[in-house]
């Protein structure tokens, strides 16, 4: 989902749970039932509304500052600076 994220590109997919999650959080798609009805229904409703297609910049905004890899890197750099600042894993001294 994040190399079409990373272009802007609006996704219909049938992916449930985490991926469900990132399309809610950054606008980037969304998640239909696993048939053809409901994909029908779901291509139509896009094409009937021209502010999704309009969203193409935030949709890569999001990418960019969510996934991309110097975001990324960052917030795993953040997470490592945290783990040591709190000692986490850290054993007991005998």
């Amino acid at each position: 989902i994040f190399e079409y994220m990373a272009y802007g590109v609006y996704q219909i997919g049938t992916l449930r749970g985490e991926t469900e999650a990132v399309y809610r959080r950054t606008g980037a798609g969304r998640a239909v039932a696993a048939n053809g009805k409901a994909l029908a229904r779901a291509i139509r409703g896009v094409l009937a509304r021209p502010d999704i297609a309009a969203g193409r910049d935030a949709r890569t905004a999001a990418f960019r500052s969510n996934y991309s890899g110097p975001a990324a890197y960052a917030l795993m750099v953040e997470h490592i600076e945290q783990v040591a600042r709190d000692g986490v894993g850290s054993s007991p001294q005998a």
